[in-house]
């Protein structure tokens, strides 16, 4: 997996907003990607909870997703 970002940040919402607008937002501590791939996948299982249930086929299925976390990366920014 390969993930890349490129970004430049001129505007701090938090600290460059006025006094008698701040907080108008709060900081960004992290970012959680979470994977249901369509290849891989359990034709028969059904899993509770599904993120997008409107996306998963019902079982018996032929292909992805199923409803399952098959993968996932937690990034936490430092504070």
């Amino acid at each position: 997996m390969t993930i890349r970002c490129e970004f430049c940040e001129v505007f701090d919402p938090i600290l460059d907003a006025p006094a008698p607008l701040q907080p108008v937002a709060v900081p960004l501590g992290g970012v959680n990607l979470h994977m249901d791939m369509l290849g891989t996948f359990d034709p028969n299982g059904t899993y509770p909870n599904p993120p997008f249930p409107s996306s998963v086929t019902p079982a018996p299925r032929s292909s992805g997703p199923d409803g399952r976390d098959e993968g996932g990366l937690n990034i936490n920014f430092p504070p």
